[in-house]
């Protein structure tokens, strides 16, 4: 093998491996991108966790306010009053509704009158009904 074919062979060689280069560098930059992307999304779900976990810090201080307050003589005799005024009001509903039923089921009839020349009063959709019955 002359110096020319092998220096031709080296030169084809080059070429290919700055192919190879050029391929490897642009699939390292989309893995970059991806690494980027994950690190970010970790941080936000850091920071979600970490909001999460004050919310439930700021539960748990509730829950324990609540169970010191219920067994406060103050929190009982409030819980009482709500409970009467509660039931005063279901109670007021329920006569509402008592009389909202009493006038619901009323029907109105008028009788003929001994100058009227029809049969009846009652309204022709009535009429109709008692027809298509038959």
């Amino acid at each position: 093998m002359c110096i020319r074919d092998r220096s031709n062979d080296l030169m084809e060689e080059n070429g290919k491996l700055k192919e190879r280069v050029k391929s490897l560098e642009a699939q390292m930059e989309i893995l970059l991108k991806e690494k980027g992307e994950l690190e970010r999304k970790v941080l936000m779900g850091e920071i979600a966790l970490a909001e999460e976990r004050k919310k439930v810090v700021f539960v748990e201080k509730q829950l324990m306010e609540l169970k010191s307050l219920g067994n406060s003589q103050e929190f009982i005799k409030e819980k009482a009053q709500m409970r009467n005024r509660i039931e005063n009001v279901e109670t007021k509903i329920l006569k509402s509704q008592s009389h909202v039923l009493c006038v619901d089921t009323c029907l109105l009839y008028t009788s003929p009158s001994p100058r009227d020349r029809q049969k009846s009063r009652m309204p022709s959709s009535a009429c109709k009904k008692k027809k298509k019955k038959k």
